[in-house]
């Protein structure tokens, strides 16, 4: 198992090492620079977050959870810890406690669209389809062109036996993502509900590269939604003792920074913004 030593106790320094080692994939390396880093300053909520993403790379998801809960500890009302709490709870198909972490996290930051989208995932998950809908409006509203979540409002409508109004969801995925085969497969399957014939796979676009599928009762398929996306501090600030995280709520690219009244907080690289799929997440995960 590959191994970080520090070479200095500077933790904001050491924090930022563990960064880079994130966006070199070093994964094991990063978590024991955060770790090294907690030592010296174990009450920086961001640390914690940080290292939870590293442990969410490796999938280890439950110690991931717990890193963000202690982050909550030390801030109760930081949006990054709570989006990213859910996002593990997801990963460990608790979504009652999911649904919980996602509604905090969208008191904090209302109109955050990932939040939505995930909390979209997770009401469908226990059956809870109108609330389910609501969410993915929402983001639609934000986010016109998002073929993911057209596809998964088709996929609720079609639960609540809209069939008409879950093919013209499906069209707007297809609009917006004509190689979109989950959403064509939707598509004429709603339509053989209302009578209408599919038009043959053969004639439709050519599909995505390895976009894996998963099928629910009734055919539906869902597709590559990117659901599960962590999401990394945009800013720290520690002024007085206190700290607080933030993200930025610009739609544009945001780079991970320590900003402080201490010349040692320094601005950590450039990080480039998660796509699964063609879906493109802001402010996400470090890569």
């Amino acid at each position: 198992m590959a191994t970080f030593q520090a070479t200095n106790t500077n933790a904001i320094e050491i924090y930022e090492k563990g960064l880079a080692l994130v966006n070199q994939d070093r994964y094991q390396e990063a978590i024991a620079a955060f770790d090294q880093a907690i030592q010296l300053k174990p009450n920086v909520a961001v640390a914690w977050i940080s290292r939870g993403v590293a442990l969410e790379r490796l999938g280890n998801h439950a110690e991931a959870l717990a890193s963000h809960e202690q982050a909550i500890k030390l801030e109760p009302n930081n949006f990054l810890a709570w989006y990213n709490k859910g996002i593990q709870l997801q990963e460990l198909g608790r979504y009652p406690e999911a649904i919980v972490a996602h509604e905090h996290s969208l008191k904090l930051h209302p109109n955050d669209i990932d939040t939505l989208y995930n909390l979209g995932v997770e009401l469908e998950k226990v059956d809870r389809y109108p609330e389910a809908l609501a969410a993915y409006e929402q983001v639609l509203r934000q986010a016109a062109d998002d073929s993911y979540t057209w596809n998964r409002r088709g996929v609720v409508l079609e639960c609540l036996d809209r069939h008409a109004e879950a093919v013209e969801s499906y069209d707007r995925a297809l609009q917006a993502q004509p190689n979109f085969l989950e959403a064509l497969n939707n598509r004429n399957l709603a339509q053989s509900k209302i009578g209408i014939k599919a038009a043959p796979i053969s004639e439709s676009p050519v599909p995505p590269k390895a976009l894996p599928t998963v099928s629910p009762s009734g055919g539906i398929t869902l597709g590559a939604n990117p659901t599960l996306a962590p999401k990394v501090p945009a800013a720290y600030t520690q002024v007085g003792g206190t700290s607080t995280s933030q993200v930025s709520s610009s739609s544009a690219p945001t780079n991970p920074s320590i900003t402080s009244t201490n010349p040692n907080f320094l601005e950590t690289p450039n990080l480039a913004p998660l796509v699964i799929a063609g879906r493109t997440f802001t402010s996400r995960l470090m890569t």
